[in-house]
């Protein structure tokens, strides 16, 4: 279990499982773990769905990363404008709903993911079994945006300072390529983060709203 990473400890997870725990009933209930690009989203994730295995609760992990567009779809646009083709043009959210959400809420048999990003390939892997009482824990970015919000039984978002981020970014990829790194977050990613920000407003949406910009705290319940 992710325990570290972020400084998230077990009793700060247990208190975020609890709280899932407290609403989800004896049906398949989604949680969207949302927040900017290296504000620990995967490893918030896989530590509430660690807790939540650990009490006997049947989870479902998956991630927005596993439904990239192909990479001629998604940089389409980068030219003229790449915040905006970041936000547009990033993710196949029909197949998101095809293969995931829809089948996820019907209980029948679902794909966590349908294409890799990092070969630019397709995804092959069978579909999953949803067991009775399942909870999806799905992270991602722009997860409260029009055509997926009422997908979430449950939504926690993170909240991150833009720096702090962008250092967490050029700490985890970057290596010796840190100043590319660099620039492709100021002028793709951040801006299209700004712009769900600013035109979405998901802080006020989420049921949960945890701060990670240091040690995580929740901010608002």
């Amino acid at each position: 279990m992710p325990e570290r990473a972020l400084g998230v400890s077990l009793p700060f997870l247990h208190q975020v499982a609890s709280l899932i725990t407290r609403r989800c009933e004896d049906h398949p209930f989604s949680v969207a773990v949302d927040g900017v690009d290296a504000a620990g989203k995967t490893t918030l994730a896989d530590g509430i769905a660690a807790v939540l295995r650990q009490d006997g609760v049947p989870v479902l992990r998956a991630s927005i990363d596993g439904f990239h567009q192909p990479a001629s779809r998604r940089h389409r646009r980068a030219e003229s404008n790449p915040g905006r083709s970041y936000y547009e043009d990033s993710f196949d959210h029909a197949a998101l709903e095809d293969e995931l959400l829809v089948p996820f809420r019907e209980g029948r048999p679902v794909r966590t993911a349908v294409f890799d990003y990092r070969t630019d390939r397709v995804v092959t892997a069978s579909p999953v079994h949803v067991p009775a009482g399942c909870v999806l824990v799905f992270d991602g970015v722009f997860l409260q945006r029009s055509k997926l919000a009422s997908w979430w039984d449950f939504v926690i978002f993170l909240r991150i300072d833009p720096e702090v981020a962008l250092k967490r970014a050029i700490t985890r990829d970057g290596g010796s390529m840190a100043d590319d790194v660099e620039r492709r977050y100021r002028e793709r990613y951040m801006p299209g983060q700004e712009h769900y920000l600013r035109s979405v407003g998901p802080e006020t949406r989420a049921d949960v709203v945890i701060d990670t910009t240091g040690v995580p705290f929740i901010v608002r319940l």
